[in-house]
């Protein structure tokens, strides 16, 4: 298996959800404890969790507010240009009552089966956050 897909609706607007997704401030509410993103093709991300490490990685698109791709490196503390890379893609599109959220990330082919394990139940665990931010007012 090369990628993990997971699909999520959100019950806000286009502008939100993108601020959800690319805003440091935002994401460290739902993704990481510590996130620090350059939000333009070739710019530097680094996601960061205070019990176990941090991911680093690259920007690849920016399509605001319907598409963000980035490469990062999932092997903890290590340079994207170093470790093992997978490429995320996250697409909103509207809908009825708010955006379709998908998550896509690809490369794990040639990598062992337990990095695909590890994301899958981060993935599910981040994204579950990021509905739950989005669905508690303020």
């Amino acid at each position: 298996m090369d990628e993990l897909v997971r699909e999520l609706f959100l019950s806000v607007g286009m502008e939100e959800a993108w601020r959800a997704l690319t805003d440091p401030a935002e994401m460290e509410r739902w993704f990481g404890d510590h996130v620090q993103v350059d939000l333009r093709p070739g710019g530097r991300l680094a996601v960061g969790w205070d019990d176990t490490g941090s991911f680093s990685g690259v920007v690849e698109v920016v399509e605001a507010p319907r598409r963000l791709v980035y490469r990062w490196c999932i092997a903890w503390d290590q340079p994207v240009d170093v470790g093992p890379t997978t490429r995320v893609e996250m697409s909103l599109t509207p809908t009825a009552g708010g955006v379709v959220l998908r998550v896509c990330e690809s490369g794990f082919a040639a990598l062992p089966p337990r990095l695909l394990d590890g994301n899958r139940g981060g993935w599910e665990q981040e994204l579950g956050h990021l509905a739950t931010l989005l669905t508690t007012p303020r």
